[in-house]
């Protein structure tokens, strides 16, 4: 009752627009959390809504309430594998990885321009996993992070470890239900 028309009007608008943006999207129900996809954050919580400000009702307060959905962040080019459908295979191992503290820079430029999620990935980013858990521990308060993965070396003990530092979700890939084929 106490706002204006034009302030209703526009938060009604942005529920249209949110609504239109979220249709046809599959949805996952986690430990009272809802998963949209890997390049959103998950609801409920201050990533999502800070998405959903920018997005939707077009808050731009300065930089910090900008927001970039996703940044995928290839923090290696090492992989032990060489599979056909690879879209780094060309850069694979060419020992082009960045220190730590240069990836805490870049995560830290990122999330000055609202970046939302982060996807860790590679190479095969396992093979930097005492990095991976700095960098999860030194993002998780501003970003989502995913870590995109063939699950090379991936034990429970490692899944803990990457949970307990902030690690949001993991996708691991499944290349063929053949065994063989996958593995090929």
């Amino acid at each position: 009752p106490n706002l204006g028309r034009d302030t209703l009007r526009a938060e009604v608008e942005a529920q249209k627009a949110f609504l239109k943006f979220m249709t046809g999207r599959k949805y996952a129900h986690f430990q009272g959390r809802t998963f949209f996809e890997m390049y959103l954050p998950s609801s409920p919580g201050p990533i999502f809504d800070r998405m959903v400000a920018s997005k939707f009702l077009h808050v731009d307060e300065g930089k910090e309430e900008r927001f970039c959905s996703t940044v995928d962040l290839a923090i290696t080019d090492a992989c032990m594998f060489r599979c056909e459908h690879c879209y780094a295979s060309e850069a694979l191992g060419k020992k082009n990885d960045l220190e730590l503290d240069q990836w805490k820079a870049i995560i830290d430029g990122f999330q000055q321009h609202g970046a939302g999620v982060f996807t860790l990935v590679g190479g095969e980013p396992l093979l930097r996993f005492d990095d991976l858990l700095v960098l999860i521990a030194h993002a998780k308060e501003k970003s989502e992070l995913w870590l995109v993965t063939t699950g090379f070396g991936l034990t429970p003990s490692k899944a803990r470890q990457l949970k307990d530092a902030g690690l949001t979700a993991a996708a691991i890939s499944i290349d063929h239900w053949d065994p063989s084929l996958h593995n090929q």
